[in-house]
């Protein structure tokens, strides 16, 4: 039964994207995602193309991995914000009873915020680039700081900015505590 709320998508055992869900390009166009949006450019591609830093791949590798191998469901929460709303999200893995695994995406709780340009993807970009956690949305601001985008954007000065940097992902060592805890746990669930 697929939740109507979720936007889901499956992948195939090579991890190919099989199909998107109604919702899906409902979503990325209201998301500024309208290179998302069409699921005849999507299907057939490989799901950890779309995702751009390494680690953050490799922990999805094997948290997929860990789905099929224990038949097991994971849960964690993650955001997906534009530049006026921070977007609080669940994302649930599972293995569907076709053999695919499946991904469904919710939106928990939304909250307004002042537009911030940091978040636009119509912003003109230096060739700097800024990271963001993959998870949680926090900036990188040294090496173990990570800070909402708005306390990131006054302390690294970037109101002062003509240009802003290039957007690139990784994951903060908050997030990546919790998902090396969420693959751990379906390692130890085994009978």
């Amino acid at each position: 039964v697929m939740n109507t709320d979720c936007v889901v998508y499956k992948i195939d055992a090579d991890n190919r994207i099989v199909s998107l869900s109604e919702t899906w390009s409902s979503f990325a166009m209201g998301n500024d995602g309208q290179q998302l949006a069409d699921p005849g450019g999507l299907i057939g591609r490989l799901l950890l193309d779309f995702i751009s830093d390494m680690q953050c791949r490799e922990l999805y590798r094997m948290i997929i991995e860990r789905v099929r191998a224990e038949r097991k469901t994971v849960t964690f929460p993650f955001r997906c914000d534009s530049p006026a709303v921070r977007r609080y999200m669940s994302m649930r893995i599972s293995l569907s009873s076709d053999g695919l695994v499946e991904f469904c995406s919710r939106v928990v709780n939304t909250e307004a915020r002042s537009p911030m340009a940091l978040l636009d993807g119509k912003t003109d970009r230096s060739d700097e680039f800024q990271a963001v956690c993959s998870w949680c949305k926090k900036v990188r601001v040294t090496e173990r700081e990570w800070l909402e985008v708005e306390a990131a954007v006054e302390r690294l000065g970037m109101f002062d900015e003509t240009t802003l940097p290039r957007l690139t992902h990784g994951m903060c060592p908050s997030c990546l505590e919790v998902a090396r805890g969420k693959i751990q746990a379906l390692g130890a669930s085994r009978n």
